[in-house]
Protein backbone atom coordinates (compact mmCIF):
# COMPACT_ATOMS: atom_id res chain seq x y z
CA UNK A 1 0.00 0.00 0.00
CA UNK A 2 1.36 3.43 -0.69
CA UNK A 3 2.23 6.12 1.70
CA UNK A 4 -0.31 8.33 0.09
CA UNK A 5 -3.18 5.49 0.60
CA UNK A 6 -2.11 4.82 3.99
CA UNK A 7 -2.52 8.54 5.03
CA UNK A 8 -5.41 8.89 2.64
CA UNK A 9 -7.17 5.97 4.65
CA UNK A 10 -6.36 7.24 8.26
CA UNK A 11 -7.99 10.64 7.44
CA UNK A 12 -10.31 8.77 6.23
CA UNK A 13 -10.97 6.41 9.53
CA UNK A 14 -10.89 9.88 11.27
CA UNK A 15 -13.75 11.66 9.45
CA UNK A 16 -15.99 8.65 10.12
CA UNK A 17 -15.37 8.56 13.23
CA UNK A 18 -16.26 12.19 14.00
CA UNK A 19 -19.28 11.75 12.04
CA UNK A 20 -20.14 8.82 13.98
CA UNK A 21 -19.66 11.00 17.35
CA UNK A 22 -22.11 13.36 15.91
CA UNK A 23 -24.53 10.98 14.94
CA UNK A 24 -24.51 9.27 18.49
CA UNK A 25 -24.58 12.87 19.87
CA UNK A 26 -27.46 13.98 17.58
CA UNK A 27 -29.47 10.56 18.94
CA UNK A 28 -29.18 11.28 22.41
CA UNK A 29 -30.14 14.41 22.12
CA UNK A 30 -33.45 13.79 20.50
CA UNK A 31 -34.25 11.18 23.08
CA UNK A 32 -34.19 13.88 25.37
CA UNK A 33 -36.45 16.02 23.57
CA UNK A 34 -39.08 12.83 22.88
CA UNK A 35 -39.01 12.56 26.70
CA UNK A 36 -39.80 15.96 27.18
CA UNK A 37 -42.70 15.78 24.90
CA UNK A 38 -44.15 12.68 26.55
CA UNK A 39 -44.06 14.27 30.10
CA UNK A 40 -45.67 17.76 28.60
CA UNK A 41 -48.35 15.78 27.15
CA UNK A 42 -49.01 13.63 30.30
CA UNK A 43 -49.11 16.90 32.27
CA UNK A 44 -51.50 17.92 29.80
CA UNK A 45 -53.74 14.99 30.37
CA UNK A 46 -53.54 14.96 34.27
CA UNK A 47 -54.25 19.03 33.99
CA UNK A 48 -57.06 18.58 31.82
CA UNK A 49 -58.48 15.56 33.48
CA UNK A 50 -58.53 17.38 36.85
CA UNK A 51 -59.96 20.08 35.74
CA UNK A 52 -63.23 17.74 34.48
CA UNK A 53 -63.61 16.26 37.97
CA UNK A 54 -63.57 19.59 39.91
CA UNK A 55 -66.40 20.28 37.16
CA UNK A 56 -68.55 16.96 37.43
CA UNK A 57 -67.83 17.53 41.37
CA UNK A 58 -68.93 20.98 41.38
CA UNK A 59 -72.23 20.28 39.21
CA UNK A 60 -73.44 17.06 41.24
CA UNK A 61 -72.96 19.46 44.35
CA UNK A 62 -74.81 22.40 42.53
CA UNK A 63 -78.69 21.58 43.34
CA UNK A 64 -77.95 21.11 47.01
CA UNK A 65 -76.45 24.31 47.13
CA UNK A 66 -78.84 26.10 45.12
CA UNK A 67 -81.98 24.57 47.66
CA UNK A 68 -80.03 25.27 50.63
CA UNK A 69 -80.02 29.34 49.48
CA UNK A 70 -83.04 28.79 48.18
CA UNK A 71 -81.84 29.59 44.91
CA UNK A 72 -83.96 28.98 41.80
CA UNK A 73 -84.76 29.71 38.27
CA UNK A 74 -82.43 32.56 36.83
CA UNK A 75 -79.69 32.20 39.87
CA UNK A 76 -79.54 28.54 39.20
CA UNK A 77 -78.83 28.64 35.69
CA UNK A 78 -76.34 31.74 36.62
CA UNK A 79 -74.56 29.45 38.83
CA UNK A 80 -74.58 26.42 36.38
CA UNK A 81 -72.64 28.76 33.46
CA UNK A 82 -70.16 30.09 35.68
CA UNK A 83 -69.07 26.11 36.72
CA UNK A 84 -69.11 25.60 33.05
CA UNK A 85 -67.25 29.12 32.75
CA UNK A 86 -64.32 28.25 34.86
CA UNK A 87 -64.37 24.50 33.22
CA UNK A 88 -63.75 26.15 29.72
CA UNK A 89 -61.20 28.70 30.74
CA UNK A 90 -58.85 26.27 33.20
CA UNK A 91 -59.31 23.88 29.16
CA UNK A 92 -57.92 27.05 27.62
CA UNK A 93 -55.01 27.87 30.31
CA UNK A 94 -54.04 24.11 29.95
CA UNK A 95 -53.46 23.99 25.96
CA UNK A 96 -51.94 27.52 26.14
CA UNK A 97 -49.07 26.30 28.52
CA UNK A 98 -49.09 22.81 26.63
CA UNK A 99 -48.36 25.08 23.54
CA UNK A 100 -45.83 27.25 24.98
CA UNK A 101 -43.97 24.09 26.46
CA UNK A 102 -44.11 22.22 23.17
CA UNK A 103 -43.22 24.95 21.30
CA UNK A 104 -39.91 25.24 23.05
CA UNK A 105 -39.13 21.40 22.89
CA UNK A 106 -39.67 22.55 19.06
CA UNK A 107 -37.35 25.16 18.61
CA UNK A 108 -34.97 23.08 20.75
CA UNK A 109 -35.18 19.90 18.19
CA UNK A 110 -34.72 22.61 15.12
CA UNK A 111 -31.42 23.77 17.14
CA UNK A 112 -30.08 20.57 17.56
CA UNK A 113 -30.71 19.54 13.86
CA UNK A 114 -29.27 22.55 12.79
CA UNK A 115 -26.16 22.50 14.89
CA UNK A 116 -25.83 18.42 13.83
CA UNK A 117 -26.17 19.61 10.39
CA UNK A 118 -23.45 22.51 10.12
CA UNK A 119 -21.24 20.15 12.48
CA UNK A 120 -21.70 17.59 9.89
CA UNK A 121 -20.79 20.25 7.27
CA UNK A 122 -17.44 21.46 8.84
CA UNK A 123 -16.17 18.15 9.11
CA UNK A 124 -17.09 17.23 5.72
CA UNK A 125 -15.08 20.36 4.53
CA UNK A 126 -12.21 19.53 7.27
CA UNK A 127 -11.80 16.31 5.59
CA UNK A 128 -11.74 17.19 1.63
CA UNK A 129 -9.30 20.43 2.77
CA UNK A 130 -7.06 17.70 4.82
CA UNK A 131 -7.10 15.20 1.64
CA UNK A 132 -6.21 18.21 -0.86
CA UNK A 133 -3.43 19.46 1.30
CA UNK A 134 -1.93 15.63 1.94
CA UNK A 135 -2.31 15.11 -1.91
CA UNK A 136 -0.79 18.17 -2.59
CA UNK A 137 2.27 16.83 -0.17
CA UNK A 138 2.50 13.74 -1.87
CA UNK A 139 2.78 15.44 -5.33
CA UNK A 140 5.57 17.72 -3.70
CA UNK A 141 7.28 14.95 -2.36
CA UNK A 142 7.29 12.60 -6.02
CA UNK A 143 8.35 15.81 -7.75
CA UNK A 144 11.52 15.77 -5.29
CA UNK A 145 12.50 11.68 -5.56
CA UNK A 146 12.26 12.20 -9.16
CA UNK A 147 14.62 14.96 -9.41
CA UNK A 148 16.62 12.66 -6.73
CA UNK A 149 16.39 10.24 -8.84
CA UNK A 150 17.74 12.18 -11.63
CA UNK A 151 20.80 13.38 -10.14
CA UNK A 152 21.85 10.37 -9.29
CA UNK A 153 21.64 8.84 -12.54
CA UNK A 154 23.85 11.95 -13.66
CA UNK A 155 26.51 11.03 -10.97
CA UNK A 156 26.27 7.62 -12.36
CA UNK A 157 26.62 8.43 -15.56
CA UNK A 158 29.35 10.73 -14.70
CA UNK A 159 30.82 7.59 -12.46
CA UNK A 160 30.91 5.51 -15.72
CA UNK A 161 32.34 8.03 -17.77
CA UNK A 162 35.39 8.58 -15.23
CA UNK A 163 35.82 5.02 -14.92
CA UNK A 164 35.97 4.57 -19.25
CA UNK A 165 38.34 7.12 -19.13
CA UNK A 166 40.50 5.75 -16.02
CA UNK A 167 40.45 2.69 -18.40
CA UNK A 168 41.93 4.57 -21.31
CA UNK A 169 44.24 5.74 -19.51
CA UNK A 170 45.76 2.37 -18.33
CA UNK A 171 46.19 1.31 -21.87
CA UNK A 172 48.68 4.55 -22.43
CA UNK A 173 52.16 4.55 -22.71
CA UNK A 174 54.06 5.06 -19.47
CA UNK A 175 54.59 9.02 -19.09
CA UNK A 176 58.80 9.86 -19.96
CA UNK A 177 58.64 12.38 -17.24
CA UNK A 178 58.07 10.38 -14.52
CA UNK A 179 61.70 8.41 -13.04
CA UNK A 180 62.27 5.21 -12.79
CA UNK A 181 58.56 4.18 -14.40
CA UNK A 182 57.03 4.71 -11.05
CA UNK A 183 53.91 7.19 -11.22
CA UNK A 184 52.67 9.16 -8.33
CA UNK A 185 48.82 8.13 -8.98
CA UNK A 186 46.95 5.00 -9.63
CA UNK A 187 44.83 5.54 -12.84
CA UNK A 188 42.62 2.63 -11.53
CA UNK A 189 41.76 5.42 -8.60
CA UNK A 190 39.03 8.31 -9.44
CA UNK A 191 36.93 10.39 -7.17
CA UNK A 192 33.64 10.89 -7.49
CA UNK A 193 31.12 13.01 -5.77
CA UNK A 194 27.29 10.93 -4.73
CA UNK A 195 23.95 12.75 -3.59
CA UNK A 196 23.42 12.16 -0.31
CA UNK A 197 20.02 14.18 0.29
CA UNK A 198 20.16 17.77 0.23
CA UNK A 199 23.87 17.17 0.61
CA UNK A 200 26.98 15.41 -1.04
CA UNK A 201 29.56 12.72 -0.29
CA UNK A 202 32.88 11.68 -1.34
CA UNK A 203 33.75 8.28 -2.86
CA UNK A 204 36.54 6.84 -4.09
CA UNK A 205 36.42 3.55 -7.15
CA UNK A 206 38.69 1.09 -6.20
CA UNK A 207 38.29 -1.38 -8.30
CA UNK A 208 35.08 -2.89 -9.04
CA UNK A 209 33.56 -0.99 -5.84
CA UNK A 210 32.85 2.40 -4.92
CA UNK A 211 34.26 3.25 -1.77
CA UNK A 212 33.04 5.84 1.29
CA UNK A 213 36.47 5.20 3.38
CA UNK A 214 39.12 7.55 2.69
CA UNK A 215 41.60 6.61 0.05
CA UNK A 216 45.15 8.38 0.26
CA UNK A 217 48.52 8.01 -1.18
CA UNK A 218 51.33 7.95 0.87
CA UNK A 219 54.06 9.72 -2.03
CA UNK A 220 55.58 6.49 -3.40
CA UNK A 221 52.60 5.97 -6.15
CA UNK A 222 50.92 3.72 -3.53
CA UNK A 223 47.69 4.08 -1.61
CA UNK A 224 46.24 3.08 1.44
CA UNK A 225 42.72 2.33 2.39
CA UNK A 226 41.44 3.73 5.87
CA UNK A 227 38.85 1.23 7.81
CA UNK A 228 37.64 2.92 11.55
CA UNK A 229 41.32 4.99 11.90
CA UNK A 230 43.55 2.11 10.41
CA UNK A 231 45.63 2.46 7.31
CA UNK A 232 45.42 -0.83 5.23
CA UNK A 233 47.97 -1.08 1.96
CA UNK A 234 45.34 -2.83 -0.87
CA UNK A 235 46.54 -6.33 0.08
CA UNK A 236 45.99 -5.85 3.15
CA UNK A 237 42.89 -4.54 2.78
CA UNK A 238 41.50 -7.83 0.44
CA UNK A 239 42.82 -10.35 2.85
CA UNK A 240 40.99 -8.71 6.21
CA UNK A 241 38.12 -8.47 3.68
CA UNK A 242 38.46 -12.18 2.63
CA UNK A 243 39.11 -13.41 6.63
CA UNK A 244 35.96 -11.66 7.80
CA UNK A 245 38.01 -9.02 9.55
CA UNK A 246 36.24 -6.11 8.30
CA UNK A 247 32.77 -6.01 6.90
CA UNK A 248 30.81 -3.47 4.93
CA UNK A 249 27.46 -1.62 4.89
CA UNK A 250 25.74 -0.17 1.92
CA UNK A 251 25.84 3.27 1.56
CA UNK A 252 24.14 5.60 -1.49
CA UNK A 253 24.26 4.33 -5.33
CA UNK A 254 25.67 0.99 -4.53
CA UNK A 255 28.59 2.72 -1.99
CA UNK A 256 29.76 0.93 0.93
CA UNK A 257 31.61 1.42 4.05
CA UNK A 258 33.99 -1.13 5.30
CA UNK A 259 34.06 -1.25 9.10
CA UNK A 260 36.53 -3.18 11.59
CA UNK A 261 34.75 -6.31 13.41
CA UNK A 262 35.16 -5.74 16.98
CA UNK A 263 35.96 -8.33 19.51
CA UNK A 264 37.80 -11.90 19.06
CA UNK A 265 37.95 -10.88 14.95
CA UNK A 266 40.14 -7.84 15.84
CA UNK A 267 42.64 -10.06 17.18
CA UNK A 268 42.79 -11.86 14.31
CA UNK A 269 43.01 -8.96 12.09
CA UNK A 270 45.89 -7.79 14.34
CA UNK A 271 47.62 -11.57 14.15
CA UNK A 272 47.55 -11.37 10.97
CA UNK A 273 48.94 -8.22 9.93
CA UNK A 274 52.08 -8.93 12.54
CA UNK A 275 52.99 -12.13 10.33
CA UNK A 276 53.01 -10.35 7.46
CA UNK A 277 56.13 -8.28 9.33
Amino acid sequence: MSSYEERRKLLEAGYQARQEGRRQAQARKEQVLDRQMELLEQEREDAGRDAYIRQQQQLTALPEQLNAYGINGGGAETSLLKINTEYNKARDQIRSAFAQSAGEVHQQRLDAESEYAAGLAADRADYYERLAQLAAEIAEAQAAERARQEEMKLAWAKLQQQKDKAASSAKDPQDPDEPDGKKTVDEGLKQVVLPQGNATQRATGVGDELLLNTVKYDGSGSYYIVVDGERMTPEEFQEAKKAGMIYSSVGNMGSVLYRKASGERKDRLSLLKSLRG
